[in-house]
């Protein structure tokens, strides 16, 4: 673009210039009026030229800053959907152990004794799921579904066994 600018400018005044020697070569009455002329707009279209050359410098300038800007924009975005599938990938491996938590400590706590040993290691199981819901180690819904219960089946039997 300023490449553009500069080119006309020039075209602009040798034409000026030319047309100014040829007048002042075949001396005709005008030849003053064109060297003023001439004068006049070698001033003039340099001004000019200066100044698109200015406006495109800074055309080009905030160009480059909003490229850079959007390009800011998308790493940022990529990197908060990252973070995002890293706590997600966190928080379902936690989950995961919870339950695996729960299900070994239900199977620790049976015992070989008179009682069905089943019903003890499945209520040990619950308490230890609802021990790891009231701290917030695990979420009401996955504690109900990792004893095969609705919420409010898992709720009702956690407040019998309290």
């Amino acid at each position: 673009m300023r490449r553009i600018i500069a080119i006309i400018g020039v075209v602009i005044l040798l034409g000026l210039y030319i047309t100014t020697f040829i007048v002042a070569i075949t001396s005709t009455k005008d030849t003053m009026t064109w060297l003023y002329t001439s004068i006049s707009a070698t001033v003039i279209v340099s001004v000019i030229m200066y100044a698109l050359n200015m406006y495109a410098k800074n055309m080009q300038k905030k160009e480059a800053e909003e490229a850079d800007r959007a390009l800011k924009f998308k790493n940022a975005m990529e990197d908060m959907i990252k973070n995002r599938k890293k706590e997600e990938e966190k928080r379902k491996a936690e989950e995961a152990s919870a339950v695996a938590y729960a299900d070994e400590d239900a199977s620790a706590g049976a015992t070989g004794s008179d009682i069905d040993t089943e019903e003890i290691e499945r209520e040990a199981r619950i308490k230890t799921l609802k021990s790891l819901v009231d701290t917030g180690a695990l979420p009401l819904e996955k504690a109900a579904e990792a004893a095969n219960m609705t919420v409010d089946e898992f709720n009702e039997i956690t407040d019998r066994l309290a």
